[in-house]
């Protein structure tokens, strides 16, 4: 049975996850604050990267260090198999490790340690990364201690799952919004055709056009003349130059955009 302290530090994480926003502050929370009140010594979380297939570790804290996240650098990358952590994350599973020293899959971190747990974090079946535990002791993580970690790990890999799932959502959304306003401008700029009375109508009509999709502030229209080899510019916004007086000959902008 977990103890009472235990399930109080279980209980204020749960109530804490919805105010944790980004996910590398679940990250740091969960190394920091949640690990050390459960009475670990060291803890790795580890992202996994779909485009890279590495595992990014994304916070560490040893209690023996006393910089913490200072002096722990961040940005280490496992592949899938590599070490215990890449091993949980390449199997699914829970890897325990009685006593490193008779694995030669342990990677030294802080300090040498004598036992690790592994536990994948997974939504949707997929696992999106490892939180990783060491111990200086021998055989320390006993079945309830791992018990403690699966749940501390479930917590986390659902929010941050949920994080990443409303984050791809919300990218659809804004992928077809500008599709939907690109698609709109296309067809104003292809009916100014019609309804320009001129070509300085036109050019006006069309920088109004390009403001919606980006920003216009400094707008140029340039004709290249094959015959004279001159750039024409017969429209110039600048928030700073003022418009060329004269046509521009192809050699001043050689190395020009």
């Amino acid at each position: 049975m977990h103890t009472n302290s235990h399930l109080t530090v279980i209980h204020s994480f749960a109530n804490r996850l919805a105010s944790l926003g980004m996910i590398d502050e679940l990250f740091w929370y969960v190394a920091e604050v949640v690990v050390p009140q459960l009475g670990f010594e060291d803890c790795t979380i580890f992202q996994y990267d779909i485009k890279s297939q590495k595992l990014i570790q994304k916070s560490t804290w040893n209690l023996h260090n006393p910089n913490k996240k200072n002096s722990l650098a961040t940005g280490i990358q496992l592949s899938l198999g590599e070490g215990i952590a890449g091993t949980a994350a390449q199997t699914g599973e829970i890897v325990t490790i009685p006593d490193t020293r008779l694995d030669n899959r342990y990677k030294v971190g802080f300090k040498i340690n004598l036992s690790e747990c592994a536990i994948p974090l997974k939504y949707d079946n997929k696992v999106i990364g490892v939180l990783d535990c060491e111990h200086s002791e021998v055989n320390y993580f006993s079945e309830e201690k791992q018990k403690l970690l699966v749940t501390v790990a479930a917590l986390l890999a659902t929010r941050v799952g949920n994080s990443i799932s409303l984050e791809k959502i919300e990218q659809t959304v804004e992928m077809l919004r500008n599709a939907e306003k690109l698609q709109k401008a296309l067809y104003d700029i292809a009916s100014l055709l019609h309804k320009a009375n001129n070509m300085d109508d036109f050019y006006v009509r069309l920088h109004e056009i390009i403001g919606r999709l980006m920003y216009a502030g400094n707008f140029f229209i340039a004709l290249y003349d094959k015959k004279q080899e001159v750039f024409n510019i017969p429209y110039f916004i600048d928030t700073v130059d003022d418009a060329p007086e004269h046509d521009i000959p192809v050699e001043l902008l050689k190395n020009s955009l």
